[in-house]
């Protein structure tokens, strides 16, 4: 397991230029572990020909294991 050496919040970013079928990158296994109460995913990409805009939050600041979605379409 991966110890995070100091309790800050970490932002991973992802954009996806194709259509997919989900766009969150992070498993059960991290969310588990090392991002576990510090990690923020921010998402871009194609669902079904709209483009989304996702926030997955697995943080302690109030909002963890949530998600947002904004669609936009094309």
């Amino acid at each position: 397991m991966l110890i995070m050496p100091y309790p800050c919040q970490y932002y991973f970013g992802v954009i996806y230029e194709t259509d997919c079928y989900c766009l969150n990158r992070l498993d059960k296994r991290s969310t588990n572990n090392w991002a576990r109460g510090r990690v923020t995913e921010l998402n871009a990409g194609y669902l079904n020909d709209k483009v989304v805009f996702e926030i997955n939050s697995y943080n302690d600041i109030g909002i963890q294991k949530k998600k947002v979605t904004c669609e936009m379409s094309v």
